[in-house]
Parts: structure tokens; sequence; C-alpha cells
């Protein structure tokens, strides 16, 4: 699961957790609910800063990552190695937290850069094709509270079902794709012979408007360019499949 908002200093911040399972003891019994305090869910965050539109996305994650390090490099030179109290000394802690801290962001980072590509063509298919996103709460979402949404009995029911969801922790998912159809079906003319292969999708910020003035995102599905040239591809190319967990 992933959650990317956007704040005032133009930066964007992404966090990346894990789905929480139920644990238990030795005993079988049953965790406290309190012990996520010290049993906390695997994530990620990054603050990704997009003060320069024209900085490749990778480049701008890799400085994030080298400036959230060097902060935190900074702060361990600055904490004391004790802290005193009346009639103690405390040990401080917080310099083994900090280089814990550190650790995780750079062994996590390169699972990080393999969910930034879902998560950067999912941020520009939403914004290059609006009328192809069908929003919906997920499959498990208690259906007594969705018939309270779907046709409510009083004002405002509707709008108070809904903030009820979200509080019990449902939040509705942008399914999109499903009336996608290929854009880009034959392959351009390049004055040299080469042999059948698949050609990558991507992304094209292709002039539009008057004097073609103004751009926009447009993606360029994978097509198999010199078809003609092969018998067979020995590969299909790939296929991914994005599903809700069913249990």
């Amino acid at each position: 699961m992933f959650s990317v908002p956007v704040v005032q200093d133009r930066s964007l911040q992404i966090f990346l957790t894990t789905v929480g399972k139920d644990i238990t003891d030795t005993d079988n019994s049953p965790h406290s609910e309190f012990d996520w305090i010290f049993k906390p869910e695997e994530h990620y965050y990054l603050s990704i800063p997009m003060n320069d539109p024209s900085q490749p996305i990778l480049r701008a994650v890799e400085k994030a990552l080298s400036a959230e390090m060097e902060d935190k490099q900074r702060s361990i030179e600055r904490e004391p190695s004790s802290l005193e109290v009346p009639g103690k000394v405390v040990i401080n802690r917080r310099p083994e937290s900090l280089k814990r801290e550190m650790r995780e962001l750079e062994e996590g980072y390169p699972a990080f850069r393999e969910a930034l590509k879902l998560i950067i063509n999912g941020l520009c298919y939403i914004s290059a094709y609006p009328d192809d996103i069908e929003t919906k709460w997920p499959a498990d979402t208690p259906s007594p509270l969705l018939e309270k949404i779907m046709n409510p009995k009083r004002p405002k029911e509707a709008t108070r079902t809904e903030s009820k969801l979200i509080s019990m922790g449902y939040t509705k998912i942008h399914f999109c794709g499903k009336a996608f159809e290929r854009l880009n079906k034959n392959s351009l003319p390049t004055g040299r012979e080469v042999k059948a292969h698949w050609r990558r999708g991507h992304w094209r910020n292709q002039p539009w408007g008057p004097k073609l003035s103004s751009r926009k995102l447009i993606w360029i599905m994978p097509v198999i360019v010199h078809k003609d040239k092969s018998e067979s591809l020995a590969e299909a190319g790939h296929i991914y499949y994005v599903s809700e967990e069913k249990e």
C-alpha cells in the first residue's frame, strides 16, 4: 500500500507500508492492541522536493535520499552521549536510533525504486486519462454501510457514513485502464532494418493546442516492431496483473 500526498512546499511525500498481520505469542495468545509501538509495521518514507519540474524524478529521489542521510548524520554528530538529570546520568540512545533509521533507508531503497515505477506511472495515468478511472470502495467494505451511502434515507447520511468508513480504515480505490485501448499500433519508419522486437511502453510529452504551444502526457502502448520479419517472438512481452488480495 502507498500514500502520495503533495504538501505546500511542493514536495512529493511517498509512504510505502506493508499489510499488517495478526501475530501471536508462542502460547498462541493474541498480542495487545498496543504492541504496534514495540513491533511497528515495516514501511518506507521519503519526501521528494519537486521545485524543479525539468528534473528527472529518479534524480530528484536520489537527491532526496542523499539529503535525508546527510541530515541524520548531522543529527548523530550533534547528539550528546548522555543526558544529565538531577542525581542521575541517562544514556542517550537517540544516536543508535538514527543509525538504525539510516541503515533501513539504505537497505530499503532498491525496493522503493522498483515501487516508484508503479507509483509514478499510476500518477501520470490518472492525470492524463481522468475519464478512464472508476472509484469504488474495497470488496471487504461492510455492505450495510455501503447501502447507506448508495441509498441514504436522511439528508447527510451518505456523508456521515463515508466519514465513518474512513475512520474505520477504509479508503476508496481508483481503478483505471478498463476502457483503455491501444494508442500506437504501427511502428514508425527509422530508415534502418532491425529484427522483430518489443518496443517498451512509455510516456510521451505530446505537443497539442494552438500552434502546438501546450503539452500533455499520452501513453504509448508496447508494440511489436517489424513483426513481419519474424515468424514468432520467443517472448510475448510482459503482462502485469494488479488485483485485490482475497483470503
